[in-house]
């Protein structure tokens, strides 16, 4: 009875250890018995893109995975009932949480397939935020990189090294190199 709680919340305890494999496989098991668990969904599926290994022979598997949590946790998160214990807008914050999780996820899972215009439409979906990751913002500026979009791209970055951390000096230096494409002539 109490197995799927269990294993949701060993998904949790795993990942705040960064022990992946674990966390995967107490995923595995949570979602076996109920697939519609989208706090499994959504975090197994943001970090399987953000710890993959390209030469693990089972990592395009794990972002077909990834792809497929996100996708479903996505068209969970619009029907869910708003428990009693929560307010409208605690209930609100919760669903914007998770949504912008599973969009951050399906759009490292794209970038990393090489699928620059869908994972921007989904970094796009997850930095409209009051707090958007600077990861996400990084990898939409990589985006719109390779489409060529260089001075959307120095604004992804710009927003990126507003916000203090470790990848602050990385967005700086590639918000430079797509303000000098961005001057270069076109071709």
């Amino acid at each position: 009875r109490y197995n799927e709680a269990v294993y949701a919340r060993l998904v949790s305890a795993y990942y705040n250890k960064q022990e992946f494999d674990k966390m995967y496989d107490a995923g595995d098991h949570a979602l076996a018995i109920n697939p519609n668990d989208v706090d499994v969904l959504s975090l197994v599926g943001w970090v399987i893109p953000h710890n993959i290994d390209p030469n693990d022979p089972n990592s395009e598997k794990r972002l077909q995975k990834s792809e497929a949590y996100e996708e479903r946790a996505l068209q969970i998160l619009p029907t869910l009932t708003k428990p009693a214990t929560l307010t409208d807008d605690q209930f609100k914050a919760v669903k914007d949480e998770k949504t912008s999780m599973a969009h951050s996820g399906l759009g490292l899972t794209y970038f990393r397939e090489q699928k620059a215009e869908d994972s921007l439409k989904e970094m796009q979906l997850a930095t409209a935020t009051d707090k958007p990751d600077p990861v996400d913002l990084f990898i939409m500026g990589i985006d719109l990189e390779s489409l060529k979009r260089y001075n959307d791209a120095a604004q992804a970055f710009d927003k990126c090294t507003q916000i203090p951390g470790a990848m602050q000096d990385r967005c700086k230096e590639q918000e430079t190199k797509a303000k000098a494409e961005a001057a270069q002539p076109a071709k």
